[in-house]
């Protein structure tokens, strides 16, 4: 013939390779080399992996590659179980885990798809914690007649504050807080009255709230002159 096609087998991936081709004519039994053409085989993507953000219930990951990558896998148990997203071609993005559990560790792996060698490489694991419900501390630091004064404090940083004198069974708003401890007064109360405190902290990041453990706390009596 005097032309054709040939494969060669057994090469590396990823992998310079300077060929020549050698025919032999068929009359003169003479042969002939080509000129070296270089080639390149079709290798494995890199993958990075970086948390974009981040909420009580989901995780977004930043991923990137140096090849155009035309599909993506995710896991969140170390490579145990995955799960697929159909991804626009390309070398970077964002994607959402999503329906997951507050203040708990994942470890997230991602796996991209080469597009032109359909190879595919796994980054390294990353642990992520998705954020939580806010710690909840308080004390009566003053109590007069027709007050009480609460100092709250907590582990993280917290947005908004509420307090209840019933036990939870409602609650009134003290207001903004963007701190992780604070106090507040309890105005218009009766005097000579236990009441059935309790604070409630919403955590900044997470939005997240929880509520501290109800206490018992009486405000003063009047004295009582008897003549």
């Amino acid at each position: 013939a005097s032309s054709g096609t040939y494969t060669i087998s057994g090469l590396s991936a990823d992998t310079s390779y300077s060929i020549k081709t050698r025919v032999r004519g068929k009359d003169s039994q003479l042969t002939k080399d080509s000129s070296a053409l270089s080639v390149t085989t079709y290798g494995y993507p890199t993958i990075t992996q970086s948390v974009s953000s981040k909420t009580a219930s989901s995780i977004t990951i930043a991923w990137s590659s140096n090849s155009i990558c035309d599909y993506l896998w995710y896991s969140i148990n170390g490579g145990s179980s995955w799960s697929g997203i159909d991804i626009t071609d390309g070398t970077s993005g964002n994607y959402t885990i999503s329906g997951l559990s507050a203040d708990t560790s994942y470890n997230i792996i991602t796996r991209v798809r080469r597009k032109d060698s359909q190879y595919t490489r796994d980054s390294s694991a990353l642990s992520v914690t998705t954020y939580g419900y806010p710690t909840v501390s308080q004390l009566a630091v003053d109590v007069t007649e027709t007050t009480i004064t609460i100092w709250w404090e907590s582990d993280s940083v917290c947005d908004y504050v509420w307090y209840s004198t019933n036990g939870g069974s409602s609650w009134s708003a003290v207001g903004s807080a963007n701190a992780k401890s604070g106090s507040f007064t309890i105005s218009g109360l009766s005097a000579n009255t236990s009441y059935s405190v309790s604070t409630r902290l919403r955590r900044k990041d997470s939005q997240l709230t929880a509520n501290g453990t109800a206490f018992s706390v009486k405000t003063y009596d009047y004295p009582r002159p008897t003549s």
